[in-house]
């Protein structure tokens, strides 16, 4: 029975994404009922695409859940090409140095969404892209990670990302 929310909860933040493309999702069950799911937009991008990037934190298992943050930061996002991280969402974002935190009822979720925009061209090639709930409690870390692919005109050789 709580199952059903779930569904529905994902399916509706995946439906916003899909595109003629469609989108690239991963989904990690970290406890019994409750995980996380990352998605993109689209598998495919050319050069100059824009990257939504959704991370759903869901809950259907019969209670609530509680996350503790030592921040106002909640989530985080980062690219990475063979390694190399080329962006992070929060490398740019000064967050309240306070105690909060986020509660997830039964058959509820949690949605974050951010965008990201190349500032010079990237090269064609695949990439990872992760997103984070940065709770405190380490038993309730959840991580996930999706892979894309950037295909088009490649990037002058002596610049680097």
């Amino acid at each position: 029975m709580f199952v059903k929310p779930l569904v529905l909860c994902v399916a509706m933040v995946m439906m916003t994404n899909m595109t003629s493309t469609g989108w690239s999702e991963e989904t990690n069950y970290i406890s019994k009922g409750f995980g996380l799911s990352i998605a993109t937009d689209k598998a495919v991008y050319h050069p100059t695409e824009p990257i939504t990037i959704t991370l759903v934190i869901f809950n259907h298992t019969e209670d609530t859940l509680t996350f503790t943050f030592t921040s106002s930061k909640r989530y985080d996002f980062f690219i990475r090409r063979e390694e190399k991280e080329i962006w992070r969402w929060s490398a740019d974002k000064l967050f309240a140095q306070m105690m909060g935190k986020e509660r997830i009822e039964s058959g509820e979720c949690l949605i974050y969404k951010e965008t990201y925009k190349a500032k010079e061209k990237p090269i064609s090639g695949t990439y990872t892209i992760t997103g984070v709930l940065t709770c405190r409690d380490p038993l309730r870390t959840l991580e996930g990670t999706v892979c894309i692919q950037v295909r088009g005109e490649e990037l002058n050789i002596n610049k680097v990302l």
